[in-house]
């Protein structure tokens, strides 16, 4: 009984002792946690005609009645209606506006005009647009470059977002022109981005900028403050390939076309994942149509447009449950 009584001290610290490394162990290698989508992703309506124009190859914008798609191209843009068919290219048998040159991403604002990027003449164009024929472009507005509009620095200009005020933002060569009103800007990102992309403006007027080398989301307020870093390169929820176009939807959920994972990530204000369509599977709830380098998305009310190297596809968001 004596040995009995001297053992059982030791045999105590000795489980202690095993339970502290376990715990221990547990700390320093959690185990990880699948993230799980929040809710079903947007089921597919159809796909747009690609002829007589073919369709698949940068950002598109969606009029404020929801009735007129924009479309770009690169070289030109097409307009199409709501149920994919094509109404016409801009105002010339080019595709292009008089003035443009290589265009890259269209934007409309509150008084339903277009901003157009054009990334060889280094300025953004905004126009007035014929409202009985949307493709046809009766005023230019305003030419925003670094000479004539209050020499704003704008080197191959990308992605355009409207913020408050209808302030114009844009992606150029490793920064972001934030906040333009004549004769006033922001220039945000410099030393931080590596290749910008898509930028979007929330509620708030803070700025959301994509960059695809980096393969994150950063967040900045309309001073220039980072404020957030969203996401890192990988191909799970929350991870990014080389993201591409973003959108802010209605409660200020972020849309992020990310590219090189072939799908579309829907985060909510935080950065926090909600759900993804494309080339996922989500809980038993699959997108109808794969994606092809998702490049565009445009938003109006539960619609949803996205334009990959294939063309444009029209997705509308349902409120179906997630079984957990």
């Amino acid at each position: 009984m004596k040995n009995i009584s001297k053992t059982i001290p030791f045999l105590l610290v000795a489980v202690f002792l095993f339970i502290g490394a376990l715990i221990a162990g547990a700390a320093i290698n959690p185990v990880a946690v699948e993230i799980q989508p929040k809710e079903a992703p947007p089921v597919f309506v159809l796909a747009f005609d690609n002829t007589p124009r073919q369709l698949g190859g940068k950002n598109l914008a969606v009029d404020k009645s929801g009735k007129y798609i924009y479309v770009m191209n690169m070289t030109n843009f097409t307009v199409c209606d709501s149920s994919g068919k094509q109404i016409g290219d801009a105002d010339n048998a080019t595709g292009k506006p008089t003035n443009a040159g290589y265009l890259y991403d269209v934007a409309i604002n509150s008084q339903n005009h277009l901003i157009l990027s054009d990334v060889s003449n280094n300025h953004v164009l905004e126009y007035k647009v014929n409202p009985n024929l949307p493709n046809q472009m009766i005023k230019l507005v305003r030419k925003i470059d670094g000479v004539t509009n209050g020499n704003v620095p704008l080197k191959a200009p990308t992605y355009i977002a409207i913020g408050p005020g209808n302030r114009l933002n844009v992606t150029c060569d490793k920064y972001i022109v934030a906040e333009i009103q004549h004769p006033f800007y922001r220039k945000i990102g410099l030393g931080k981005l590596s290749k910008p992309t898509g930028i979007a403006v929330d509620s708030h007027g803070d700025i959301y900028v994509a960059d695809a080398n980096a393969s994150c989301i950063y967040k900045y307020s309309r001073s220039g403050t980072l404020l957030k870093t969203i996401g890192r390169p990988g191909s799970g929820y929350g991870s990014f390939n080389a993201p591409a176009a973003i959108k802010i939807g209605s409660g200020d959920n972020l849309y992020v076309c990310d590219t090189g994972n072939n799908r579309i990530q829907k985060l909510d204000k935080d950065g926090n994942f909600i759900t993804a369509w494309g080339a996922t599977i989500t809980n038993g709830y699959k997108a109808f149509r794969r994606f092809d380098h998702p490049c565009g998305i445009a938003l109006y009310s539960t619609i949803r447009y996205v334009n990959d190297a294939g063309g444009v596809q029209k997705f509308r968001q349902v409120q179906i449950p997630i079984p957990q």
